[in-house]
């Protein structure tokens, strides 16, 4: 059966909508753990501070939030453009050699990406096989790893919508 280009367009509109949604999401789940964080850092601190009783296990506690807040808010980065980028050479360039940098540029980014996240999913059910825990609260870290993992893989995709624009964008 043989479908029209619109139906394709279509589909990857959908499609990305649906993606940038969930890059919403993520984004929004890593608002909300950042401000756990911080009020686990001043619940610490406080404690810390006025009655010499820390928070046991608030540095693994950080460590393990920090790397799902990254990884969830990048795709969102992606989405809106917010990524810095440092183009002082790029923007001297015709509009059509700007297209085909910025189209190297996405193709090497989402082969990295790939491989990030391929690798991150990998050590997610290594850690989970084998049974990695924090030291102080044995807490398991596969989910935290699979979380980066599912981070990263939104930001392939999106960096993939990316790419496909920008090819078109050349093709122009």
């Amino acid at each position: 059966m043989k479908r029209n280009p619109v139906y394709l367009k279509d589909s990857l509109t959908n499609f990305q909508k649906a993606i940038f949604s969930a890059s919403r999401i993520a984004s929004y789940i890593a608002m909300v753990l950042l401000v756990l964080l911080v009020l686990l850092t001043v619940a610490d601190v406080i404690l810390r501070r006025f009655f010499d009783a820390p928070i046991a296990g608030t540095f693994e506690l950080t460590t393990l939030t920090l790397g799902t807040i990254v990884f969830f808010s990048l795709a969102y980065c992606a989405v809106h453009g917010s990524h810095v980028a440092v183009d002082i050479f790029v923007l001297r360039l015709s509009k059509r050699t700007q297209s085909i940098v910025g189209t190297f540029i996405d193709i090497l980014s989402v082969v990295i990406m790939s491989l990030i996240s391929w690798r991150l999913f990998l050590y997610a059910i290594r850690a989970k096989d084998m049974g990695e825990t924090t030291a102080i609260w044995e807490i398991s870290i596969y989910p935290f790893v699979f979380a980066a993992a599912l981070g990263s893989l939104l930001l392939t995709v999106v960096l993939l919508i990316n790419l496909i624009h920008t090819i078109a964008e050349v093709r122009r």
